[in-house]
């Protein structure tokens, strides 16, 4: 399933919008695919089985909802949101069994919500690289090899390259993680 370009290219609100909601997404390429969308909520779900991403999320995605879904065994990584997609919300997931990350939030996806989440078995839980003024609160990180990463480059060349910085990560649960 993909949701992809806006009919104004300046104004996010015009981005393809919708909502699944109850499905079970597995065994494709990508579960679902959102480039440039706006408002998009994706609610009670399981994805799981795909080749690579669970649910990818990127291009300046914004007002995205990802709440009370199922998302495990995907080859790369449960939920990942990159390309200065911002002002988004993940919470009340079940993130597990994902062969690289549960949760990454990256290249410029600044202020973003990752809460009340319950992330394990995967090789790092929430990542966080290239991002600030992200939340992480509430969340239930255990089993992983890593729990919460956050990390950064730099390159003066690229618009999305930066530092990691002022993102808030509180009163969340780090139990078991081997590193």
């Amino acid at each position: 399933v993909a949701w992809r370009k806006r009919s104004n290219p300046v104004d996010p609100a015009t981005g393809a919008t919708g909502t699944v909601d109850g499905s079970n997404i597995h065994h494709n390429f990508v579960g679902l695919f959102a480039s440039s969308a706006y408002g998009l909520k994706v609610l009670n779900t399981q994805v799981h089985s795909n080749n690579s991403f669970g649910i990818n999320v990127r291009d300046d995605s914004q007002a995205i909802e990802i709440a009370t879904n199922n998302i495990y065994g995907n080859a790369t990584y449960g939920i990942l949101l990159s390309r200065q997609s911002s002002g988004n919300q993940i919470r009340n997931n079940q993130v597990h069994e994902n062969v690289q990350e549960g949760i990454v939030v990256e290249q410029g996806s600044n202020n973003n919500t990752i809460n009340d989440n319950v992330v394990f078995a995967n090789r790092v839980g929430i990542a966080l690289s290239q991002v600030t003024g992200n939340v992480i609160q509430n969340n239930q990180v255990r089993n992983n090899i890593t729990g919460i990463r956050l990390d950064g480059k730099y390159s003066a060349s690229s618009i999305v390259d930066t530092v990691t910085t002022n993102n808030q990560v509180t009163g969340n649960t780090l139990e078991d993680n081997t590193e």
